[in-house]
């Protein structure tokens, strides 16, 4: 008899378990992109290689610039030429970042002389909401800088009142971070 009930309370938390999961995999499907198309549509129905990064991914993965963030997605490498603050490149697909179009909120943050890419080291991540990476050529809607692809940074809306935070990292060997 206590057989019978451990299984069926192992059945019914792996089921309950499984509904949860479900119901956590259609919020996926709202995901909206915009630097695709110029316009808000769902990632389901965009035909272009598209890659999201929420701002939950972020924090998760302890990122702190766009270009580390830009880093972990697949076909994309950033070259770091130092420290925080010190010039990156870009490359989607082996194509540099002069023919990348990198916009903020809609913004274009490219370079306005064209003759390197967007400063992308000077980019941190705190008040960044989700990025939508668009690789392969989207010159036809946006341009000759978006030959390459497209990195979108959208940032957080305003709060109302008065919002602060606080983050302070400590190391070995001494190290700070505030």
């Amino acid at each position: 008899m206590k057989k019978i009930i451990k299984l069926s309370i192992a059945t019914a938390l792996l089921v309950a378990t499984n509904s949860h999961a479900l119901s956590n995999s259609e919020d996926l499907g709202m995901i909206t992109v915009s630097s695709a198309t110029k316009s808000e549509l769902s990632i389901k129905d965009i035909s272009s290689n598209v890659e999201v990064i929420s701002s939950i991914e972020l924090e998760e993965k302890h990122v702190k610039t766009v270009g580390e963030a830009l880093n972990r997605i697949s076909g994309i490498s950033v070259i770091s030429n130092g420290g925080l603050g010190q010039q990156d490149s870009l490359f989607i697909r082996g194509i540099s970042s002069k023919r990348i179009l990198i916009l903020i909120d809609g913004i274009r943050y490219n370079e306005p002389t064209g003759l390197s890419g967007a400063p992308l080291a000077q980019l941190l991540v705190d008040d960044v909401e989700k990025i939508e990476v668009v690789k392969g050529a989207q010159s036809g809607i946006w341009g000759a800088d978006a030959s390459g692809g497209i990195v979108n940074i959208i940032t957080k809306k305003a709060r109302e009142g008065i919002h602060g935070s606080i983050l302070t990292e400590t190391g070995s060997f001494n190290t700070k971070n505030m």
